[in-house]
């Protein structure tokens, strides 16, 4: 079986398989093609699946007012998943939705029970419910705006190259003035 890089970065991010034990995680995914603005959650829904983003862009929002408060935002090679809707199976508080055209696989909650049924391997998914550990440190209330941009410039470059400052801003939680004052200033130094 020959391996993509994101196909590698999946793998690596749920844990260590054997090529048997990877076969099986292919044959239970379901593969789709997202048009930008396609939602892949929708506020209300209740998750029931993990989503690895092979290429394009998303972003998970919270619709208020007029407004969309962004949660995450999202690079090729990750997975995707609204975790407190999926762990407790209730309807979700935020939305998934492509930034632009892309392909995602869909690994459903069914599709991860049976495969931990198959091989003790597979419990190694419980990795993936600890991504929000960084997210939590940039808003512990420590960084300042200039750090928390530093910080999602040395993690994750490539958001300030695709989404707009609006969206950024609203991630880090800053005013989008805020960001372009830091952003202006972390070009210069």
């Amino acid at each position: 079986m020959r391996m993509l890089p994101t196909t590698i970065q999946m793998f690596s991010a749920l844990g260590s398989f054997s090529d048997e034990e990877q076969q099986w995680i292919m044959q239970h995914l379901q593969w789709y093609d997202v048009k930008e603005g396609a939602m892949i959650l929708s506020e209300g829904d209740i998750c029931d699946a993990v989503y690895f983003l092979e290429k394009g862009y998303c972003y998970q929002y919270k619709q208020e007012d007029e407004d969309e408060k962004v949660i995450d935002l999202h690079l090729p090679g990750e997975w995707i998943f609204i975790q407190q809707s999926l762990v407790r199976q209730e309807p979700s508080l935020v939305a998934i939705r492509a930034f632009q055209d892309g392909r995602v696989a869909r690994l459903g909650l069914k599709q991860m029970h049976a495969l931990m049924s198959l091989a003790p391997a597979f419990l190694q998914f419980g990795r993936l419910f600890n991504q929000g550990q960084e997210r939590l440190l940039m808003f512990d209330e420590t960084m300042d705006p200039a750090e928390k941009y530093a910080y999602l410039m040395q993690t994750r470059p490539e958001i300030a190259a695709v989404f707009p400052v609006k969206m950024i801003a609203s991630y880090l939680k800053l005013a989008p003035e805020t960001l372009s004052r830091v952003r202006a200033k972390y070009r210069i130094s």
